[in-house]
């Protein structure tokens, strides 16, 4: 009695369980890239299709002839990481293709970062202009060369700016030229710089440079600044000699902005003569002076 000969079967078996896990590779496999070198015509491994694709799933096959070398005017390359023909023919290049990027400018950045790349079909030399505009006046604007750029090859470039250290809208304006005068982007970024907030007022009365007598003085404080604050006024009066006769100040209630208030210095007697009436109005507990008034007033005197 003979064994049956099953261990014929093996290979067959094996060969079929490979080919059975064998799929063709997907399109974006096939053509992805990531230099010209990358890429290659011929046919797709395990397959008869014809393709310009990756060179790790292309094989070299006659059966590609027209398709690899029929066009002349054209070549293979990898643009935008995918293999591809391209236009060669020096009448009839094609237009260049570039993209442009920058990077968020902060208040305080003295300068900018912008990429360009060639993204094809042709070599080209891109230049760049940034104008920076506040308030609708341009306040500035330089020109970047950034020479001539293969396809596919990126180049970055520090550009010095003005700080953003004024109110107002500023809008920077990107321009991306072929070269040539030609545009091809003019991506812009708007920011606004919002005004500091400040304290700020100013002190209302009616003083006559002449008076018979004089018993009070009614003095009124507005805030005309963006935050509430509460004022006070020091009113001091002064003979010729600079020597005070009287001083008083009053803490007025807290007043949001656009509100105001008044209050009567009540003055004691005084003899006649010619006096100088000073006003100092001022945030309460602070040394921040927002106005000093003096006027010079003549009590019973008359010229």
């Amino acid at each position: 009695m003979t064994t049956p000969k099953y261990w014929l079967l093996v290979p067959l078996l094996v060969f079929i369980v490979m080919v059975s896990g064998c799929t063709e590779p997907t399109h974006d496999e096939i053509v992805h890239c990531e230099t010209d070198s990358d890429c290659k015509c011929g046919l797709i491994l395990g397959t008869q299709n014809c393709y310009v694709g990756n060179r790790n799933l292309i094989e070299p096959s006659d059966l590609c002839f027209s398709l690899c070398f029929g066009d002349s005017d054209k070549m293979i390359k990898c643009v935008s990481s995918e293999c591809e023909w391209v236009n060669i023919n020096p009448e009839n290049p094609g237009e260049p293709v570039g993209e442009l990027t920058y990077g968020a400018i902060k208040e305080e950045d003295n300068t900018t970062t912008v990429t360009v790349k060639n993204t094809g079909p042709v070599v080209f030399s891109p230049k760049l202009k940034l104008e920076i505009i506040r308030n609708d006046l341009s306040i500035f604007s330089t020109d970047i060369d950034f020479g001539e750029m293969a396809l596919t090859t990126s180049l970055s470039k520090v550009i010095d700016i003005p700080e953003r250290n004024q109110t107002g809208n500023w809008t920077y304006v990107f321009t991306l030229e072929d070269g040539q005068g030609n545009t091809l982007k003019t991506p812009t970024a708007s920011y606004y710089k919002e005004p500091p907030p400040f304290l700020g007022g100013y002190t209302y009365f009616h003083i006559m440079p002449f008076y018979r007598s004089i018993s009070n003085i009614t003095v009124g404080v507005k805030n005309t600044g963006n935050l509430s604050f509460a004022p006070m006024v020091q009113m001091t009066i002064y003979m010729g000699d600079m020597l005070s006769v009287f001083s008083e100040s009053h803490v007025y209630s807290n007043l949001e902005p656009n509100q105001s208030q008044i209050f009567d210095f009540v003055l004691p007697p005084i003899e006649n003569r010619t006096y100088y009436f000073n006003f100092i109005l001022s945030q309460v507990n602070t040394t921040n002076i927002l106005e000093e008034i003096t006027h010079e007033v003549r009590i019973g005197v008359w010229a």
